[in-house]
């Protein structure tokens, strides 16, 4: 009987850890994908020279993954302009550099918790 009840616990405890390390490794690859994303967007508005056109499908991508996409765009002489949407994008950019920063959600395992995390960059 002493047996049948570690052979248990044992079982119990090992699926208990299996479930947990299949949720940190699902949170890792939501992490890397996120940071794939940031850094693909930050490459596309330098090369782009922050072509409105760029930028608004860059938005709609991080929306359609789930992110929300700020872009700060720093014009010389001018405010700066925030960026948070697709319908937010002049229809002319002459910038100098901008803050891009991306805006994710991680579910914590288990609990009914979600954390924003943010990435950010600045381009030039």
């Amino acid at each position: 009987m002493n047996q049948i009840i570690k052979t248990f616990l044992g079982v119990f405890l090992i699926l208990l850890m299996c479930s947990c390390c299949i949720g940190m490794f699902a949170q890792f690859l939501h992490v890397m994908e996120a940071q794939n994303l940031h850094a693909k967007i930050v490459k596309e508005l330098e090369e782009s020279d922050y072509y409105p056109d760029v930028l608004r499908e860059c938005c709609m991508r991080a929306q359609t993954a789930g992110c929300r996409l700020e872009v700060t765009l720093y014009q010389p002489g001018k405010t700066p302009i925030v960026i948070q949407d697709a319908a937010m994008v002049p229809a002319q950019i002459q910038c100098e550099t901008a803050k891009v920063e991306l805006k994710y959600a991680l579910h914590i395992f288990g609990l009914q918790e979600e954390q924003t995390h943010i990435l950010s960059a600045y381009t030039y």
